[in-house]
């Protein structure tokens, strides 16, 4: 598991402080993201699932950030994939959090910003193994390394015709 080392004890293990930073971040992100979510529902009173979509948008912009400037960092000139398969991973992440509130509100009977803070413990565990391991990873790893592989790959056999010098 990412959290094992053989070496002096988790503490020392970079895995270890990625994910306390993680949970540290994903906590600041979430905060926002549950008191937006309150205010809109009680404020305006819009639909549960609505508010935390619009919610979990801010909360998951805020981690972002975060997540690049506290926790992984950022490769030189990976942003626009990063940022792309974070909000991949982040869509994947609002669609469990929705299925995991309704079930909890709608079909267990649980009040909506308890069922919030369920649902999002569960997709935090989802989250730091996607950014982990796909997005924020170190050299040729991961989703946004085989992203930037497969399109040079495909520029090289389809160049665009702006860029063709032969013409």
């Amino acid at each position: 598991m990412f959290l094992k080392s053989d070496f002096g004890g988790p503490k020392d293990l970079p895995g270890y402080r990625e994910f306390v930073r993680s949970a540290l971040v994903s906590l600041v992100s979430f905060a926002l993201d549950f008191l937006v979510c309150m205010l809109i529902v009680e404020r305006t009173g819009m639909n549960y699932l609505v508010a935390m979509a619009i919610s979990f948008t801010l909360g998951t912009i805020l981690n972002y950030f975060l997540s690049i400037l506290w926790i992984f960092g950022r490769g030189p000139g990976r942003w626009h994939t990063e940022f792309l398969a974070f909000l991949g991973t982040a869509g994947v992440g609002l669609v469990l959090n929705g299925l995991a509130m309704y079930g909890f509100t709608s079909l267990c009977r649980i009040h909506y910003l308890v069922s919030r803070v369920l649902s999002s413990t569960l997709v935090f565990f989802f989250n730091f193994a996607c950014r982990k391991f796909l997005i924020f990873t170190d050299g040729e790893k991961g989703l946004v390394a085989w992203i930037r592989h497969h399109w040079a790959h495909f520029r090289t056999k389809h160049p665009s015709p702006r860029h063709n010098t032969s013409v």
